[in-house]
């Protein structure tokens, strides 16, 4: 409530509306950060193993293998992936661009899922049904969500708990 009031009387303020913001004299509310908690080792075998479709596990795969912001796995295309040297260029927040790699499970999956396909999209994931179009960040959120449930993770599951997980993952294993 606090942060409306003092964009609207901000604006009023900027404006020439009003002479003085009125809400800089209130103390900004202070709030404690959760720090996200990533899957256990456990956890992440069961929803790796809880993907029904090819689609899926290369989701899953991808996600946890590059560790990808949901909107980066969005705009990549198909042709952006070198296979020889496993590697991906990815554009990230700020059109800052960055070198990802895939493993051996991303490889196989993300194989078998391209196998199975049968558009003509670019888009590295696609919606199943035609007119085959590229998932939207939404589509990927409830993909990752309903395996969640599927397997029985009793909190939610969501694609940057996978990029956090991935990440403890790498710490836990050797990588500054």
């Amino acid at each position: 409530m606090r942060v409306i009031l003092n964009g609207f009387f901000r604006y009023m303020a900027d404006s020439g509306r009003l002479l003085a913001n009125p809400m800089v004299t209130i103390e900004p509310v202070k709030y404690k950060k959760k720090v996200r908690q990533p899957l256990t080792p456990v956890e992440f075998e069961r929803f790796r193993r809880g993907c029904l479709t090819t689609r899926e596990r290369a989701i899953v795969e991808f996600i946890f293998a590059t560790g990808c912001r949901i909107s980066e796995v969005v705009a990549l295309n198909r042709t952006d992936i070198d296979f020889y040297t496993r590697t991906i260029k990815v554009t990230g927040k700020g059109d800052k661009e960055r070198f990802v790699y895939l493993n051996a499970a991303a490889i196989v999956a993300l194989e078998d899922y391209f196998a199975e396909r049968k558009d003509h999209q670019e888009a590295l994931f696609v919606s199943t049904r035609r007119p085959y179009q590229r998932l939207k960040n939404n589509a990927i959120e409830k993909i990752v969500g309903r395996i969640g449930e599927r397997v029985g993770i009793n909190r939610k599951v969501f694609p940057h708990l996978i990029r956090h997980t991935m990440a403890t993952y790498m710490i836990n294993h050797g990588m500054r």
